[in-house]
């Protein structure tokens, strides 16, 4: 069977000026049976339509904080750093996936940017803006699981897992507010933050708060995130 190819959004530096991916990510899609490529920053909607139909799936990435003007929010002394530059290549990008009807999976800023470029919303800190009960933002290793999650049933996570919770690691500090009407949640965690989420009516779209790139090799549940995802793209 042929393998799928799968586009990853880059990690930006904007210190060092280089656009870059962490090896999980790669490691992750080639275990699970695919072929990783990572994109360019680009924003032409030429060249995102031809990516967009050359690619069997999209993977985007975690990283800088998603710009609080895309909600229809200033910038609080407590939000992180941006990248202009991946903003406006996801808001174009993530639209033309989804009118491709093609495979796409977001983590950690990847699962935010989707549900703002689907007219949702975040908590620009969790510290400041939510009363927190779980540590969200853990200190290495980030192999580790932090806490747990509650998986709904009748959902895409439920149905290949057969669970109805499962540990994951966290390392964010912003979390989905408002979830987009376009999106169903697929897990809670205990202090009910959407920690996951899928569009329903579509071939495949799904988001993770945690890093599966980080913690598939110790966690069975995670590496069979990655698993499930290429079998979607195929």
């Amino acid at each position: 069977m042929k393998k799928p190819i799968i586009a990853l959004t880059p990690l930006v530096d904007q210190e060092q000026e280089s656009v870059w991916m962490l090896p999980g990510y790669l490691e992750g899609i080639i275990e699970a049976g695919g072929i990783p490529v990572m994109l360019p920053l680009i924003k032409e909607m030429d060249e995102i339509k031809e990516v967009v139909q050359r690619f069997d799936g999209f993977i985007i990435t975690g990283g800088h904080d998603v710009d609080p003007k895309l909600y229809h929010e200033e910038k609080k002394d407590y939000c992180g750093a941006l990248c202009k530059e991946r903003d406006e290549m996801e808001m174009v990008l993530i639209p033309e996936i989804i009118k491709q009807d093609k495979p796409m999976m977001g983590i950690c800023r990847g699962h935010q940017i989707i549900n703002v470029c689907l007219g949702g919303s975040l908590y620009q800190d969790l510290d400041k803006e939510y009363k927190l009960t779980e540590v969200h933002r853990q200190p290495t290793p980030y192999d580790q699981p932090s806490h747990e999650v509650m998986i709904l049933k009748e959902t895409p996570l439920y149905h290949f897992l057969e669970s109805e919770s499962m540990f994951v690691n966290s390392c964010h500090h912003q979390a989905i507010k408002e979830l987009s009407s376009q999106l169903l949640p697929m897990t809670y965690s205990s202090e009910k933050l959407v920690e996951a989420f899928y569009m329903p009516n579509h071939h495949y779209i799904v988001g993770y708060q945690w890093h599966p790139e980080m913690i598939y090799k110790k966690s069975v549940e995670n590496k069979k995130i990655f698993k499930d995802f290429i079998k979607g793209c195929q």
